[in-house]
């Protein structure tokens, strides 16, 4: 039986690899092996044997019934032997038959499983596209809502900007009002000034002045002291002339003489002392004035001197005010510049959001074709 075993087809190109595949399952290994011998015909086309030809007796090494060479042409895989072996036409067609009913089973319940694959992908699409629905109309009522609050802040920035545009108007103002104001004062610490400068220089010359009347006080002061001093002196001689006057009551003339020129001599050093004493009382008088006036102006000097520490502070003070207002003015243009970037900002997310909701509305008639073609 080797020829048998290694028959072909006749056109020899059918494929064995399929063929194989396909009649692995028609072996019947609970089949009598030594069926065959007992059949006098063909199993499949009732024709009896011959020795020669293809009506020579061959057997089927699936089902193991005798066939002819005609009724056997094909291979199949058999498991048993695990070769390709001659089959007979019955477990060929058998075997085809349930390959394709396979296949078809197969193949229909892949396709029912794609059908409620479908049916899946068709619901979740429709709740997909119901969800979609509800966020494009959330989103309409968010859009709406950022128009409202958009519309608000350009609002409120525009008042905030108008009110910061008068706020510099007013600044402006004020600050030209200061300026005007500082050049005042300063006109007026400069004639302050030049008034100090010259009550400086006449108080320097009352501290001249001053200084010669000291100096001749001094003098005069010297003067009387030497004058006191020679009227001592003279006063002892007095003493001693009137103690000569008891022991000589008889003295000549010329004593008595002497007597009146020492008299006369006193009573001119009286005259003169009496003279010094009323000069230094006059300069004492003098003085005193000189004193008050000098006093006086030291004390306008120091009050001059106060007003311009203190005109110095309110420059000091409006210079720092001046200051504080630019500042202030240039916080303000920068708020400006802020709050118009910011304006412009919003413009710009407005125009966005209306740019945003075209897209939207244009998408939701697609949603809907797109569903309504996928529930067809």
């Amino acid at each position: 039986m080797s020829s048998d075993e290694e028959a072909t087809t006749n056109d020899g190109s059918t494929d064995l690899t399929d063929q194989l595949a396909l009649m692995s399952h028609v072996f019947d290994p609970s089949a009598d092996r030594n069926a065959w011998k007992q059949d006098k015909v063909c199993s499949v086309c009732y024709q009896s044997f011959s020795m020669m030809g293809n009506g020579k007796k061959h057997y089927c090494k699936f089902c193991f019934r005798g066939v002819c060479g005609n009724c056997s042409m094909h291979k199949g895989l058999q498991p048993e032997r695990n070769a390709a072996l001659r089959i007979c036409d019955n477990c060929y067609h058998r075997g085809i038959e349930d390959q394709v009913k396979s296949n078809f089973e197969r193949e229909l319940e892949r396709e029912k499983q794609e059908t409620l694959e479908v049916e899946e992908n068709i619901k979740l699409e429709k709740k997909n596209n119901n969800k979609e629905l509800l966020e494009i109309k959330l989103l309409k009522d968010k859009i709406e809502k950022c128009k409202q609050e958009l519309t608000r802040k350009e609002t409120e920035l525009a008042n905030q900007a108008a009110s910061l545009k008068d706020d510099m108007k007013n600044m402006e103002s004020d600050s030209d009002a200061l300026y005007e104001n500082l050049e005042i004062i300063k006109n007026e610490i400069r004639t302050k000034e030049s008034k100090i400068a010259a009550l400086r220089e006449e108080l320097q010359g009352v501290k001249k002045q001053c200084e010669v009347d000291r100096k001749r006080v001094m003098d005069l002061k010297n003067a009387i002291d030497e004058q006191e001093k020679e009227n001592l002196k003279v006063q002892e001689s007095l003493n001693l002339l009137e103690d000569k006057e008891k022991r000589a009551e008889e003295n000549n003339l010329n004593v008595i003489k002497a007597e009146k020129d020492v008299k006369l001599k006193i009573q001119k050093t009286k005259e003169q002392l009496e003279e010094a004493r009323k000069d230094n009382e006059n300069l004492r008088k003098r003085l005193l004035p000189l004193r008050q006036e000098r006093d006086r102006r030291v004390s306008e000097l120091e009050e001059l001197e106060n007003k311009v520490q203190e005109t110095r502070e309110e420059e000091k003070r409006t210079t720092d005010q001046v200051k504080y207002l630019k500042e202030k003015s240039e916080a303000q243009k920068q708020e400006i510049i802020r709050l118009q970037a910011k304006v412009n900002k919003n413009n710009e997310a407005q125009e966005l959001v209306d740019g945003h909701s075209s897209e939207t509305s244009s998408v939701e008639p697609e949603a809907r074709g797109r569903c309504k073609c996928i529930i067809q």
